[in-house]
């Protein structure tokens, strides 16, 4: 990638900069919204567009770099148990 001009006040510079960073930001968010297979919030599904509290609300997708810092991986962990005291929160 060439940017022409000098680095202050200059768009194209910052942007060459930042791209790496938004590519895998991009690839981070496109895998996670392919693995979780129902709608939740903001991320709605038309092949899933049911809510899943017994899959989807007992776990996490983490998503993190891989070993050669080119792409990322994504893995699944176990949510803790919710305190009772807020559970009456979010049980309707």
């Amino acid at each position: 990638m060439v940017v022409e001009g000098h680095r202050q006040y200059n768009p194209g510079w910052h942007l060459a900069i930042d791209l790496r960073n938004m590519l895998i930001v991009s690839e981070s968010i496109a895998k996670a919204a392919l693995a979780r297979e129902e709608s939740r919030g903001g991320h709605t599904r038309d092949d899933f567009p049911q809510t899943d509290h017994d899959v989807w609300g007992k776990k996490n997708l983490i998503v993190a770099l891989d070993e050669s810092g080119e792409g990322v991986e994504l893995t699944e962990k176990p949510l803790p148990e919710m305190p009772d005291e807020l559970k009456k929160y979010f049980d309707s």
